[in-house]
């Protein structure tokens, strides 16, 4: 339990996290880290626990890797960050706010997957007729009375009595399954690399609560701070390097789970500030 005084620390460091997001708008793990003077772990353990008591929104688009944290009532800035998008996701993104509305079943195949992607900026909306149900898309700042009121005059040119249903936040989308990686060592240098982990958690006093070794090595484990005890999920790969893939499922498995990333690793990457709320531990 915290004393009275650590309860006080906790509550400042949480307003000041909304204030410097009040001030600044949609904000990166690693912007308020550098706001705050305090590091990029301890940083992303509060704004988790921020958005779990939703007192702060997490954007799907991603600056760098890693999603921005913003307060309701900022959705019209992520706009601003429409440019981070893939090409395709920006000029859907494009048509889109010219438009304000789209009908999914008239727009190109690789626009109707970006329509998909851009969660932020394109708001779903199902329609029923007689002929079936379809979907319409607009953009997040128009008004959905308004979206309504275009979709009408839209199937109206199609000689179709519609019925407007209520707008759904995400559609059912077919998740391709990922090919598994392939392994690079054999079972017994494995092994030993498993124990090498456990090992340096167990040096350093990090206790570990979950652990998987399916594929490398993952665990939920529990740190000691300032600020009292902070959980995490600690992710050590068997290989000299990271890859760029590596760093970015790892950022993909924070905001998922919605806890910080340990990082153990035999050779700390460079720019490891761009990372967003990653923390990377060289294994001595």
């Amino acid at each position: 339990m915290f004393d009275k005084s650590e309860l006080q620390n906790l509550e400042e460091k949480r307003a000041k996290i909304l204030a410097i997001i009040k001030e600044k708008g949609p904000s990166l793990p690693v912007q308020i880290s550098r706001e705050m003077g305090v590091s990029p772990i301890l940083v992303s353990a509060f704004i988790a626990e921020m958005r779990d008591k939703s007192m702060l929104k997490l954007s799907n688009i991603k600056v760098g890797g890693s999603p921005l944290y913003f307060l309701s009532g900022q959705e019209a800035m992520l706009d601003n960050f429409s440019k981070f998008l893939p090409q395709k996701e920006r000029e859907t993104f494009e048509l889109l706010k010219k438009l304000q509305v789209l009908e999914d079943g008239k727009v190109m195949p690789a626009e109707r997957v970006a329509l998909r992607s851009i969660k932020d900026f394109a708001v779903p909306i199902k329609v029923s007729d007689i002929n079936g149900e379809e979907i319409f898309w607009r953009f997040h700042t128009f008004s959905g009375e308004d979206a309504s009121k275009k979709i009408n005059e839209i199937l109206k040119t199609s000689k179709k009595a519609p019925k407007i249903e209520k707008e759904t936040k995400e559609l059912e989308e077919k998740t391709e399954k990922q090919p598994k990686p392939r392994k690079t060592y054999e079972k017994k240098d494995k092994g030993a690399f498993i124990d090498k982990i456990k090992e340096y958690l167990e040096n350093k006093r990090i206790s570990i609560e979950k652990i998987n070794e399916d594929k490398d090595f993952s665990a939920i484990v529990t740190l000691n701070s300032d600020v009292g005890k902070i959980k995490c999920l600690a992710l050590a790969k068997n290989k000299k390097k990271l890859s760029t893939a590596d760093i970015l499922f790892a950022q993909q498995q924070s905001h998922q789970i919605g806890l910080p990333i340990l990082f153990l690793v035999n050779d700390l990457p460079k720019q490891e500030a761009n990372f967003g709320p990653i923390i990377f531990k060289k294994i001595e």
